[in-house]
């Protein structure tokens, strides 16, 4: 868990949906039995509270940056939120400059090792 406790109990399963999938998925729970965190796991690709795949998310904003549009077949409410995020991670992490190349600034902030369209900072 977050405190690095070596030990993980079993806590379940719980259905969730992702894209690309037909059918929600069975994922697999597990507890932390000393600060008590809950773990989901998640297929391969597929960042924590996204329910698309990282490439998808690259894609989808790769293609707005580059065009001013958004792709075909993209749902734009949701990928709306994933543009607002990126700006708001770039601006916090890398500073004012990282704004004007968001694409660079996504690389940037996944070789740091955060998901750079998580609403949390």
């Amino acid at each position: 868990g977050r405190c690095a406790h070596p030990t993980l109990w079993g806590h379940g399963f719980v259905l969730m949906i992702f894209v690309g999938f037909t059918d929600a998925l069975r994922i697999r729970r597990y507890r932390c039995p000393l600060c008590g965190c809950i773990i989901r796991l998640r297929p391969k690709g597929y960042w924590k509270r996204h329910q698309s795949a990282a490439v998808t998310v690259r894609a989808t904003l790769s293609t707005r940056l580059g065009t001013g549009y958004w792709p075909p077949g993209c749902v734009s409410s949701r990928a709306r939120h994933w543009l607002r995020a990126l700006k708001r991670n770039a601006l916090a992490v890398l500073g004012v400059p990282a704004l004007a190349d968001l694409m660079a600034a996504f690389e940037q902030l996944l070789d740091l090792g955060r998901i750079p369209v998580s609403r949390a900072i």
